[in-house]
């Protein structure tokens, strides 16, 4: 008998206590682009934050973008199958940032995210 795969719900992570738990409880993967923290437990659903420092990228629309991309891939990533199971909670973090915002795509941020997934 198949293994059925389940799809995630996906839900914002809020909160300055909620990022920290998930650094402290996490296994973080590092690439030269971005850095992502996955927390195991058993639930139903993901919560998933995001993130770009102000330092990396000065302009808000740049960063806006960076974290709509990254939503977006970890959408595609769940509807693939491609997450791991029992994740209770996502982080990502990109490091670099183009000086304009359509000079990053979502097939160069999704596949540095399958990437760093792959590593789990």
């Amino acid at each position: 008998m198949l293994a059925v795969e389940t799809v995630y719900t996906i839900k914002p992570l809020k909160g300055y206590n909620a990022f920290q738990d998930a650094f402290n409880l996490g296994k973080t993967k590092n690439s030269a682009k971005a850095t992502i923290t996955l927390v195991f437990g058993d639930s139903d659903s993901i919560s998933l934050g995001v993130g770009i420092s102000k330092k990396r990228a000065k302009k808000a629309v740049v960063r806006n973008r960076v974290k709509r991309l990254l939503r977006e891939s970890i959408r595609k990533l769940n509807s693939e199958f491609s997450l791991p199971k029992n994740i209770k909670t996502i982080t990502v973090f990109w490091k670099i940032a183009p000086k304009h915002p359509m000079e990053i795509r979502l097939n160069e941020v999704l596949s540095e995210l399958r990437l760093l997934i792959s590593k789990y």
